[in-house]
């Protein structure tokens, strides 16, 4: 994790959907190709 709360996880290729603990949906439909960096911006609960 940078100081800036940013972070990388590393994933194969793919759809994907980010939760948070308590089940929460974050993002739904994030897309990940091999070789680019997907930017998910910012997001709360």
């Amino acid at each position: 994790m940078c100081r800036d709360g940013s972070f990388i996880v590393p994933l194969k290729e793919g759809n994907y959907m980010v939760d948070a603990q308590g089940g929460h949906t974050l993002k739904q439909n994030v897309s990940v190709e091999k070789g680019r960096v997907t930017n998910l911006g910012t997001f709360s609960r």
